[in-house]
């Protein structure tokens, strides 16, 4: 089965949640900036943190239950953050191995690396609009906040603590391990509906509670966010840089709405030509 034969094939709903996976895992967009307990949102997302440094390798996990998964490699450095993800898409064939490149001499930009077309996409974060009303997150602003206890989660100790609105069929649970990276540090990563997260960081302060995300459970989709590995070594400061004779493409226009049906027809378009590039690897 082609890539478009199976979109064609699926509903609206199907496709969207395919995308919203496929987002997640091409953009996961790790980005650390000075962690000053609240500071401006808009300060330059890739730059390192200066309270919490940190060098090394991280490894995630996300699945979106009968749509996908994708398998991240979050290489950190002094110059920069290379993101490493691997999606699986149902219907689709292979996998779709994708590299996003961030560098502290660019910090507003990412470079989206396609290496079986050796080509890259550079993207404005800065540019990035609010979510739209139908696909926006749990509205952090009114946000009840329940802590659940204390439990081990993927070799980590963590806080359990469940996120939902009054009126709302959102929710999203966590389980955050103060060791890591404070929440703060967290909110600055998030390329997409960073005011969004610094608001639900900023609320977290306020009730004591801290800690890097070990795993996200977001309740109604069923989609699981898992950290898998931390480990703290010095990567090849060569990693960090757009390989010679890459050629660059011009990244779609999400103006208009990351997950409106045009939007949605160009990152369809886009996965197909990609997945064709894969297979002919």
């Amino acid at each position: 089965m082609t890539g478009a034969t199976f979109y064609g094939n699926q509903t609206h709903t199907a496709m969207k949640n395919a995308f919203r996976l496929l987002l997640l895992a091409l953009l996961p967009l790790f980005f650390f900036s000075a962690c000053k307990g609240g500071g401006d949102m808009k300060e330059p997302v890739a730059a390192v943190d200066a309270l919490h440094p940190f060098e090394g390798v991280m490894r995630m996990t996300t699945t979106m239950p009968g749509t996908g998964s994708a398998a991240m490699t979050i290489h950190i450095g002094k110059e920069g953050i290379l993101t490493e993800t691997e999606t699986t898409l149902a219907g689709l064939s292979g996998h779709m191995p994708v590299r996003v490149l961030s560098l502290n001499s660019a910090p507003d930009r990412i470079y989206m690396l396609n290496d079986a077309a050796k080509t890259y996409m550079e993207f404005d974060t800065a540019a990035v609009p609010a979510a739209d009303s139908a696909d926006a997150a749990v509205p952090f602003k009114d946000a009840v906040v329940e802590q659940l206890g204390t439990e081990t989660v993927n070799g980590y100790r963590c806080s359990h603590i469940r996120i939902s609105s009054i009126g709302s069929e959102e929710a999203v649970e966590m389980w955050l391990n103060p060791d890591l990276l404070g929440y703060f540090t967290y909110a600055r990563m998030q390329a997409s509906g960073r005011e969004s997260v610094a608001a639900l960081a900023a609320k977290l302060k306020a009730e004591g509670i801290d800690g890097f995300p070990v795993r996200t459970l977001h309740v109604r989709s069923g989609i699981v966010t898992d950290l898998v590995s931390v480990d703290r070594t010095v990567p090849d400061p060569a990693m960090f840089a757009i390989p010679a004779g890459y050629t660059k493409t011009e990244m779609p226009d999400m103006g208009k709405g990351v997950l409106s049906g045009e939007n949605l027809e160009k990152m369809k378009e886009a996965a197909e030509q990609m997945q064709q590039q894969l297979m002919k690897r």
